[in-house]
């Protein structure tokens, strides 16, 4: 049997390993989120975090066990979250992703008709090499260090900054083990993390960076990061590894199209209107009434 519960602070203990300690400790700070729970028999299986600007309520984080996915857990929670928002007066739904990051979650996204816009964020893809030929990318990479050398403590206010500016496009925190940490940079600023690029093998045998984040003042920092990157992977990685990346900023796009990187999918808002809950009530009390009227 699944239940879902709207999580109190006393309960959060029993899905933390579901929620990134980000997250978490933005709640602490006073952010206004809310937490819901899945269990299965009273087993915690799955955790959402989201939180609501104006009419619209924002989904933050959705995890499901691994355990439980493909059996349709995933679906009947996001129905639950869903239903709680349009009961709460919300009269929309939404959630940002990059197309094609995340396959499993949009198919459950596209079981409900919503509205689509893309944002100032999106992908590009070119080869290693067409990346170590460019000028722009010669020379030094200033204060730029791998992902391997910072702390998870160190980490961890950068984490928080990305989500409050909604630049968090990958599962926070990050898990080194599933990155190239020796390639991945992060552009340090007054001894404190500023931004991040990340780089990890794709199933198709190229790289994909799927996030180059800057939110330090140095204008220069999405270029130090890629040069880190490029070569250090060029060390290793032959000329012809197609490379993709995903940025979430609209000058960091505008940056790479000048470098002759070519343009591929861009992030998306998708919004759930709520309506149709009222209409699908309005059916059912319909359907009620008719059949009481033929009991009588």
């Amino acid at each position: 049997m699944t239940d879902y519960i709207r999580l109190q602070d006393g309960q959060l203990d029993g899905y933390a390993h579901m929620i990134p300690e980000w997250i978490m400790e933005s709640r602490r700070e006073g952010l206004d989120a809310e937490f819901w729970g899945m269990e299965e028999f009273g087993i915690p299986c799955g955790a959402a975090a989201l939180w609501r600007e104006g009419a619209t309520k924002y989904l933050w984080h959705l995890y499901v066990a691994q355990e439980q996915r493909g059996m349709g857990k995933g679906s009947g929670f996001l129905l639950e979250l869903l239903y709680n928002a349009y009961k709460e007066g919300c009269e929309a739904f939404a959630v940002k992703y990059i197309p094609g990051q995340f396959p499993a979650f949009e198919r459950l996204l596209d079981a409900y008709p919503s509205s689509r816009q893309e944002e100032a964020a999106g992908s590009f893809q070119c080869a290693l090499g067409e990346l170590l030929s460019l000028d722009v990318l010669q020379g030094g990479y200033g204060n730029t260090r791998a992902l391997s050398e910072c702390t998870e403590e160190s980490l961890r206010p950068f984490y928080r900054r990305l989500s409050e500016l909604g630049e968090d496009i990958v599962a926070l925190p990050v898990n080194k083990k599933e990155y190239l940490s020796d390639y991945s940079a992060v552009v340090m600023e007054e001894g404190q993390p500023a931004g991040m690029l990340l780089v990890r093998e794709d199933m198709e045998g190229g790289v994909c960076i799927p996030m180059i984040v800057n939110l330090s003042k140095n204008i220069a920092a999405p270029i130090e990061m890629i040069r880190f990157a490029v070569q250090k992977g060029g060390r290793d990685y032959p000329p012809e590894t197609p490379c993709r990346f995903a940025v979430v900023n609209g000058t960091l796009l505008q940056m790479l199209e000048k470098m002759g990187i070519k343009s591929g999918t861009k992030r998306c808002l998708r919004t759930i209107g709520l309506s149709y809950f009222a209409e699908y009530e309005q059916k059912a009390e319909t359907y009620l009434e008719t059949a009481r009227s033929r009991m009588i």
